[in-house]
């Protein structure tokens, strides 16, 4: 890896926990992560217990309106830590991976506590397969 390269990486990672900090006290319920080219979810997104939108991926919509997220770095390649977003409220969810979980979640026809069971072990097969 390039030296280049793993500035990128420090500098979307150091984006990314500064974008955390505002939310935890701004408390929006909105967080914005897209493009930051993160290869694993901050720790500090897991105490966000009031955020229920999350954005990974190249856009979103909010309010029937299209957003780019405003720092550009590269894709996110998240392949761990996904099931713990089970622990957050998150009502929306944007990215690459956001698809398969809302069909997921909507296909489910089981109860609230058995449908985050399935939806954490569906996310932590996703994580094995990445």
């Amino acid at each position: 890896m390039n030296e280049g390269h793993q500035e990128q990486e420090t500098d979307g990672f150091q984006i990314a926990l500064r974008l955390i900090a505002e939310e935890a006290e701004n408390k929006t319920g909105f967080l914005d992560l897209g493009m930051l080219g993160l290869t694993e979810l901050p720790d500090e997104l897991f105490q966000l217990k009031h955020l229920t939108g999350l954005n990974l991926g190249r856009y979103y919509v909010l309010d029937d309106k299209f957003y780019q997220p405003e720092n550009v770095i590269r894709h996110n390649a998240i392949a761990t830590s996904l099931a713990r977003l089970c622990d957050l409220p998150l009502k929306h969810l944007h990215g690459r991976l956001a698809k398969g979980i809302r069909r997921y979640r909507s296909n489910s026809e089981n109860n609230e506590a058995s449908r985050q069971g399935n939806f954490r072990t569906k996310l932590a097969t996703m994580e094995s397969h990445e």
